[in-house]
């Protein structure tokens, strides 16, 4: 029975797998099929990557029907269509050498298109459609006081923040070489820059909740989940070629992404999760552990 679920898990993973690739070779804004043989096999191991990563936390989460589908794409367009591209369009008077602007549009689209696809089909891939055969186990919400949301968002914020920028610096930067100066050699930082990757930390901690909350496993296989959604789909989006972002600097980021993001998601989930104990339970805790 192991080695028949187990079986069934690999099927999923790679029938997910062709159908992340495939709806990334098409061009949706232009109806066109926009892949070479080659760049396909790079969008296959970006699928792979990707759909190992899904199959993971659909594989634990206690959600079914329309509730995950809602989430999951929620999730998935927030992680790979709204962080990676309000960065871009925020940004795009500083990088209008490198993306044109009336490049963002079909861009912005076809992003959009990919993540409302694939985000459902997974679920179906994996069966999280139907309901559980097994006895309903409810979500496991996240216990926090009005104040412990805002000291924790806040503290993720900052410490997101703080990753983004000493990852960028000591991975990214010197993985690239010199072509990262070539390639943002004309970045100038507008003055509300860290009030804006702020919000996107922010935004970063909404979406771990559902995660949290849907997944029914060990607080370590939880919090893998959580550092891996994270940090793999959107590093792997970097894996295929495009026409704006040469090679050392795709590898540099891809490298800086995940590292970073992994980082970051792990402690997300550790402090949302993390709770005080009073103190007259670790008098009690130190008490049993030192009988007399």
């Amino acid at each position: 029975m192991a080695q028949r679920a187990w079986l069934y898990s690999f099927v999923r993973i790679v029938a997910l797998a062709f159908v992340i690739a495939t709806v990334h070779a098409i061009d949706f804004a232009a109806l066109t099929w926009s892949a070479s043989l080659e760049s396909f096999a790079w969008l296959l191991l970006m699928g792979l990557l990707q759909a190992t990563v899904l199959g993971y936390v659909l594989m634990r989460s206690v959600w079914r029907g329309w509730k995950l589908v809602a989430a999951w794409c929620a999730i998935y367009f927030g992680i790979t269509v709204f962080q990676t591209q309000i960065e871009a369009i925020v940004f795009l008077q500083y990088f209008v050498s490198i993306i044109p602007v009336d490049a963002m549009p079909a861009i912005v689209l076809n992003d959009a298109i990919r993540a409302m696809l694939i985000a459902p089909l997974a679920v179906v891939i994996f069966d999280r459609f139907k309901p559980s055969a097994s006895p309903k186990v409810g979500s496991q919400p996240l216990r926090l006081t009005a104040l412990q949301w805002i000291w924790k968002t806040g503290a993720l914020a900052v410490i997101y923040v703080f990753i983004y920028l000493l990852f960028g610096l000591v991975v990214a930067k010197p993985l690239a070489g010199t072509a990262f100066d070539e390639y943002y050699g004309n970045l100038q930082l507008p003055g509300w820059f860290l009030p804006f990757q702020l919000i996107r930390g922010v935004i970063w901690v909404l979406i771990t909740i559902p995660i949290i909350r849907m997944m029914r496993a060990s607080s370590r296989e939880i919090a893998l989940g959580v550092a891996l959604m994270l940090s793999v789909p959107i590093a792997s989006l970097v894996i295929p070629s495009n026409e704006f972002m040469p090679a050392p600097i795709r590898f540099a980021h891809l490298v800086e992404l995940f590292t970073s993001m992994f980082v970051f998601g792990w402690i997300d989930h550790w402090l949302l999760t993390w709770r005080r104990q009073p103190k007259a339970q670790q008098t009690n805790l130190r008490g049993a552990s030192h009988p007399s």
